[in-house]
């Protein structure tokens, strides 16, 4: 991974901050072997640690996330001076083609040809605060994909990789489940996601896909179809102790569905436009986690900044914080990590965007003209922003200087407890 000179096995302390916590604004903390280790708080500069001075930061064995080192050198830390500079968790983004990537896989390219392909595409997304990906691929080719996506040779890519797999086919489907794979499964950044299944089959072998990667522990990311989500819904309610959290695909097009979402714990995908403003506002109302995708552009840009779209959907009716869940703690949920990632708090993955200015206190118009200047996942910084550093770049400072502490000025919730709560009683 691309650390810019610092890596997930240094310690980085970040003083004079707004960081958006779950328990209100904070001007510090620490991270460590990829974790958030200690929040210093702004308003009586206590330190809440996650760890003891001197014990080892362990993961927890059935972590799935990377492997970071289990010692962090402890001689060299870096304090950097954000002067005022906006901490929010790293932005995730579903359902992102960036790579146009299918023919690839049937007989034009080389196994190291693609590798490259991925290699030369991925450099602009941590540039835009991007520290996880949804990817949408064949599942056909899995056993290709399975030595690309999932070897160590992509292990470099800036970010954290979740790929979902189309399947036309039980017999792929089955050749999938054969290699011992689930959702949540993979290797370094590379993680299995949830099935699809293709559009180009009948109903009914549409419906054995759905309820045989159902009964495998499999998350179903299901577009909307009224026989289709009936299948789900039987073969969900019949087997319930096994609920890998299905996805909804564009359920802002017909509300009923919140219904069926709210008594199945299911999740949801759309679209963060200004159009869908209404329809997701009203799923925070119901409780639901619906998680934003990708709105397409054309290239070099791949698809619009998660900044890009917060001005519209504020102007028509969502908040600050709702917007923001969309690509934070709804994503996070919905992918199964939400007690890692998703929200900055301590022993959270320090997966974090650094912003130059605060969107939560600027007009709407002014949100995305906000600059990215970092990104940082699993505590390696991925991103910085090198043309604002001749006059904001942030200071390293020695261990031995102190910085002062700055004042928080209001408190604020980053993700509504209301939407928490809800779903967390499910």
């Amino acid at each position: 991974m691309q650390s810019n000179n610092i890596n997930n096995n240094e310690k980085i302390t970040f003083v004079n901050a707004r960081i958006y916590t779950p328990n209100g604004i904070v001007s510090g903390m620490t991270l460590e072997n990829g974790r958030v280790s200690a929040i210093t708080n702004s308003n009586n500069n206590s330190r809440n640690s996650a760890i003891e001075p001197e014990e080892d930061f362990f993961l927890d064995d059935d972590y799935s996330g990377q492997d970071y080192s289990r010692e962090s050198d402890k001689s060299s830390e870096h304090i950097i001076d954000l002067k005022g500079k906006t901490v929010l968790p790293g932005f995730s983004l579903a359902n992102a083609d960036f790579l146009n990537i299918d023919p690839a896989l049937e007989t034009n390219f080389t196994d190291e040809q693609i590798v490259t392909l991925i290699r030369n595409n991925v450099a602009k997304i941590p540039s835009k605060g991007i520290t996880e990906l949804w990817l949408d691929l064949d599942g056909e080719n899995f056993s290709r994909l399975s030595e690309i996506l999932f070897d160590e040779a992509c292990d470099s890519i800036p970010f954290r990789l979740r790929v979902n797999f189309r399947f036309s086919t039980l017999a792929s489907l089955e050749k999938f489940l054969a290699t011992g794979l689930r959702t949540g499964d993979g290797r370094g950044f590379s993680r299995v996601g949830a099935v699809s299944v293709g559009n180009r089959i009948s109903p009914n072998d549409k419906r054995i896909i759905i309820e045989t990667a159902h009964m495998a522990g499999m998350q179903v990311i299901l577009e909307y179809n009224k026989p289709l989500l009936k299948s789900l819904n039987w073969v969900a309610r019949k087997y319930r102790k096994n609920n890998p959290r299905h996805l909804i695909l564009n359920p802002i097009e017909n509300e009923s569905l919140f219904d069926d979402m709210k008594i199945f714990g299911y999740g949801g995908i759309c679209a963060a436009t200004a159009q869908a403003s209404r329809t997701l506002h009203a799923s925070f109302q119901n409780g639901l986690a619906i998680n934003a995708a990708a709105i397409s552009e054309n290239e070099p840009e791949f698809f619009r900044s998660p900044m890009q779209t917060f001005g519209p959907l504020l102007y028509n009716g969502l908040s600050m914080s709702e917007a923001l869940s969309l690509y934070t703690w709804n994503a996070a949920w919905n992918g199964k990590v939400e007690n890692r990632r998703g929200e900055i708090s301590l022993g959270n993955d320090a997966d974090l965007v650094i912003l130059e200015r605060d969107p939560f206190i600027v007009h709407p118009d002014e949100i995305s003209h906000i600059e990215i200047h970092m990104t940082i996942c699993a505590g390696s910084i991925t991103y910085k922003n090198e043309n604002n550093s001749a006059k904001t770049d942030a200071q390293e400072t020695s261990l031995e200087s102190e910085s002062p502490e700055q004042e928080a000025n209001s408190q604020f919730e980053m993700t509504p407890n209301v939407l928490q709560a809800e779903i967390k009683k499910r």
